[in-house]
């Protein structure tokens, strides 16, 4: 029961575009199976899997597909479905001295509906 609380919890706190950003970008430090898994929370919190397959004009299997455990999405899918929910990904030269530092960031931004 405790589980579920937490679910719901995650994915009402995801609601908020910021808080969802801050979410993504964290993953995307950890690893990329774990950016995956946080972008599918995302992606549940603002609209459900059925809306980004629609909004992104793919296939809804295989939306969920790529979210699956042996899903292995291509890095244009994975930035369609970003766009698709309002965030971008920007390389950053790191700031760190050392050579091989990998650092990531994940902008994000309201998409604005067209009028």
């Amino acid at each position: 029961m405790p589980k579920l609380l937490f679910r719901e919890d995650l994915l009402d706190t995801l609601k908020d575009s910021k808080e969802a950003g801050a979410y993504l970008e964290a993953a995307l430090r950890e690893n990329l199976n774990g950016f995956l898994s946080a972008l599918k929370d995302v992606a549940e919190a603002q609209g459900g899997m059925s809306r980004l397959a629609k909004t992104a004009n793919l296939n809804r299997a295989g939306v969920y597909r790529m979210f699956s455990k042996k899903g292995n999405p291509a890095f244009r899918n994975i930035m369609l479905l970003l766009e698709c929910l309002g965030y971008e990904v920007r390389i950053e030269r790191a700031r760190h001295k050392k050579r091989g530092h990998i650092h990531y960031r994940l902008g994000y931004q309201k998409l604005r509906k067209a009028a």
